[in-house]
């Protein structure tokens, strides 16, 4: 997994965020600068480096399958949770849909693991977030405004 320079960068915003108390971080990148990309290199590094665990919720099922195969090429240890049917449920970080966490709940996170939200924006993951206080949590967007052009400041601690 090679990164770019601006995704190091991306990354390393992120953690000085964290470091410095904000819990919750809303990282904007634009559309195919490799979001995905430089969350999974974050994830693995939460996993392997750190020994975290923690969950990538995604709004659509095709984007979690297409998650699910990018990660996997990538080596880095996930399971999913797919309309109720957990897939490796021992696994350090779990891939799961919006929809299907509100279904059937979010696995559980404690202090210092990771939540990544992927498109915000949607607004699909903003009630699935408020649920873990201890977790670190990453939303990425292409966009600093939702949907209908509100900013989603009011979610993060920091942009």
């Amino acid at each position: 997994m090679e990164l770019r320079a601006y995704q190091y960068d991306f990354i390393s915003a992120t953690y000085r965020a964290w470091a410095s108390g904000h819990r919750r971080v809303l990282g904007v990148m634009p559309t195919g600068a490799g979001k995905t990309f430089t969350a999974a290199h974050m994830a693995r590094d939460a996993v392997v480096k750190r020994q975290r665990r923690g969950v990538f919720l995604t709004h659509r099922v095709n984007l979690l399958e297409q998650t699910s195969k990018a990660w996997a090429a990538w080596g880095i240890p996930h399971g999913l949770l797919v309309d109720g049917e957990v897939h490796r449920g021992d696994a350090p970080f779990h891939i799961i849909s919006a929809a299907t966490a509100r279904r059937i709940g979010m696995p559980p996170l404690g202090k210092g693991d990771l939540l990544i939200a992927d498109e915000v924006q949607r607004g699909d993951s903003d009630g699935l977030m408020g649920m873990f206080k201890d977790a670190f949590v990453l939303g990425l967007s292409g966009s600093p405004v939702d949907s209908e052009n509100r900013p989603l400041g009011a979610l993060f601690d920091r942009m």
